[in-house]
């Protein structure tokens, strides 16, 4: 007999579904599954919340989620935070000072979702990527919000790999 599961972990983007608009029939019939086992499902993501909690919802699911490569736990359908990581506010101003001496403008994630990103008048990040984030995006400075806010993450996608030499 196998032994039994307590506990699958997913991906979302490329894992559990190729498009975030539809499961395929397997995937679904694996989630009614776990469902009918107890077993509860967890999803570990880079996404942010609101962006993780928008698609699930739309196929019907709130599980909870390990957000942000890590920095965040929450229970997508209580919305109770089991684990917060980030950078305490010193540290943050060391990492974003680390990217501003090679002029790097990044941006920072923070643990609210409305906005959950907050970026410089002149972000590094690739526009296609500033524009996925739709109204969750502030421009700020920087070192204001990192004073501020509980920085979760930084990011930067799509820059030019001379940057910073």
């Amino acid at each position: 007999m196998s032994p039994p599961i307590d506990l699958v972990v997913t991906d979302l983007d490329g894992t559990f579904w190729a498009d975030e608009r539809e499961l395929h029939p397997a995937t679904r019939a694996a989630v009614d599954e776990l469902d009918r086992r107890g077993v509860p499902l967890l999803v570990a993501t880079g996404r942010r919340a609101g962006s993780a909690r928008r698609a699930l919802a739309a196929l019907g699911l709130a599980p909870p989620a390990v957000l942000l490569n890590g920095s965040l736990g929450l229970d997508l359908d209580t919305g109770e935070r089991f684990h917060r990581g980030g950078f305490e506010t010193e540290a943050a101003l060391q990492v974003l000072a680390a990217f501003e001496q090679h002029g790097v403008a990044p941006c920072l994630y923070v643990e609210d979702e409305s906005p959950s990103v907050y970026v410089s008048v002149a972000p590094s990040t690739h526009p296609d990527h500033l524009a996925s984030f739709g109204d969750s995006v502030r421009a700020a400075v920087l070192a204001d919000v990192a004073r501020t806010e509980r920085v979760l993450a930084f990011g930067v996608l799509g820059i030019d790999g001379d940057v910073g030499g």
